[in-house]
């Protein structure tokens, strides 16, 4: 199985082996915040070799699990035996967003940098290995950055990362 770094709203495509002499059937779970294994989807019971074994929809599931913590998604595949072996991944959720308010673009103001009065900065910046953000001014023409706010260490989950007051700019 292998995964890479997601946000919490996309489907995770779950690929590798699922087969043997002795197949049976294999499934996918996650682990959830109080430490149980919940299946994902179906049990298949077609063998498959490095192929497509699922999918596991993190917007589904991401209220079941620690908002910090990743999340960890095993298959399990069982012989006729009965007998269970197992693969873990752990998939990092790295959740970094931004959304422009409406009524700056509404107001005129698309086309000028800094607009008169509040801009009130939402989205998400949280996740595994969350430490800080920090909001800044670029200048698209030189690449040149002011710093408009302090790091700040609080995560943010869907809400207001920044109020940034730009009346006193000119």
């Amino acid at each position: 199985m292998s995964a890479d770094i997601f946000s919490s709203e996309q489907a995770v495509e779950i690929r590798g082996t699922a087969s043997g002499a002795n197949f049976q059937d294999y499934r996918i779970e996650y682990l959830n915040k109080d430490g149980k294994w919940i299946q994902v989807g179906a049990i298949s019971t077609v063998p498959l070799e490095d192929g497509l074994l699922g999918n596991v929809d993190l917007s589904k599931i991401y209220s079941d699990i620690n908002a910090d913590d990743n999340i960890i998604i095993r298959l399990v595949v069982r012989s006729r035996g009965l007998l269970e072996y197992m693969d873990m991944v752990s998939i990092e959720i790295n959740d970094a967003s931004i959304s422009y308010p409406d009524y700056i673009v509404q107001n005129g103001c698309a086309y000028s940098p800094i607009c008169s009065g509040v801009i009130e900065i939402t989205g998400t910046a949280a996740g595994i290995g969350f430490d800080s953000y920090q909001v800044k001014l670029t200048d698209l023409y030189s690449s040149s950055e002011i710093d408009v706010s302090p790091k700040i260490y609080a995560p943010v989950h869907d809400g207001v990362l920044f109020r940034w007051d730009t009346s006193g700019i000119k």
